[in-house]
């Protein structure tokens, strides 16, 4: 496409984004990181590795009318969007590192309808995996700390979320697909469908929110189906700071040789306090979690900056230090410094 047929295709364009009411907004980053893993055992060597990681996410907002709306993200749909230096896709056959490019991806695409009392949409829809643990527990038991949801889903899931008032709180309903691989070939099943149920009440109460939550997965017998339930809990603020609590159980009871799929208990709690302290904004939380046999723990802090700010956006900067540890296994620590445009 030439200059000029661009030029004239974003003419043509913009009086139906003006009468759509579309919105643009996002977030680019620069996270530089050093990497350090410490094992338990000496079979294995401690490694020290130092990289920079970018990501950039972008949100597009259509307000149709009367509540309707239609929104999608695009991003890199890697390790929570992130993509590394020197990593990605060549544009030729003969390369130095720093010629490669991450790619973008629809990460989310959903339509629906917001109202006071009532909503919902359809689609790619997003539930944050960072304020909902029970995410975490249910979908990787065998990886639950470190917010995998939020690195390996991207925050979404393909299905239906919807609320509605119900009493004194907002009732949510999530119903959604985990695998669309199965079916019939000449009578015979191949391959198996999984669903997933999830259900919240979400209470507001001077200044306290409680919220119980349940999610139960549906599958064949030879496929795992966890069912794991818990709350969360959030108090008034105290000198700027909100503190916060998530306690949350699975059990998964489905046992098969043939494939692997192995029986379990576990339980996941986390303890967090954020807020404004100082010129910036403090977030610290504390994770303690076992399924199986295996215990872990995981500790956050991050201390973010704004250095600029106007109407169009703003300018940040935070150092963060996380430290993930499995019994008898491994040190995690992960040193970052993240800069952030938001726009």
């Amino acid at each position: 496409m030439t200059t000029k047929s661009r030029l004239i295709t974003i003419l043509v364009l913009l009086p139906t984004l003006a009468l759509a009411k579309i919105t643009l907004h996002g977030q680019a980053q620069v996270r530089p990181r050093m990497d350090l893993y410490t094992f338990a055992d000496s079979l294995r060597e401690d490694v020290t590795d130092f990289y920079t990681q970018y990501r950039l996410r972008m949100d597009v907002h259509a307000d149709i009318g009367d509540g309707w709306f239609a929104h999608s993200r695009l991003g890199h749909n890697g390790v929570a969007y992130w993509m590394k230096f020197g990593e990605g896709v060549a544009s030729r056959d003969y390369i130095v590192p720093s010629t490669a490019r991450g790619t973008m991806d629809m990460l989310e695409m959903y339509f629906g309808y917001e109202g006071e009392l009532v909503g919902g949409h359809i689609g790619m829809v997003p539930i944050s995996g960072v304020s909902n643990p029970i995410l975490d527990l249910h979908y990787y038991p065998d990886r639950v700390l470190d917010i995998p949801f939020h690195r390996y889903s991207q925050n979404a899931l393909p299905g239906f979320h919807g609320y509605a008032q119900f009493g004194p709180g907002r009732l949510s309903l999530g119903a959604f697909i985990e695998d669309n691989s199965g079916s019939k070939i000449g009578g015979e099943q191949v391959g198996q469908d999984a669903f997933a149920i999830l259900l919240e009440y979400r209470l507001r109460l001077l200044g306290f929110e409680f919220s119980p939550q349940f999610l139960n997965t549906s599958a064949a017998d030879s496929i795992a189906a966890p069912m794991s339930y818990g709350f969360n809990l959030a108090t008034p603020r105290f000198a700027g700071l909100k503190p916060s609590f998530n306690a949350f159980w699975t059990s998964q009871t489905v046992e098969d040789t043939l494939s692997g799929v192995a029986a379990y208990d576990g339980y996941h709690f986390r303890a967090r306090v954020e807020g404004a302290l100082g010129p910036g904004c403090l977030m610290f939380w504390h994770d303690w979690a076992k399924v199986g046999d295996q215990k872990a723990r995981y500790f956050w802090i991050s201390y973010r900056v704004r250095l600029y700010r106007s109407d169009e956006g703003e300018v940040t900067l935070a150092p963060i230090y996380r430290l993930q540890t499995v019994d008898d296994d491994f040190t995690r620590a992960k040193i970052e410094l993240d800069f952030s445009v938001r726009f």
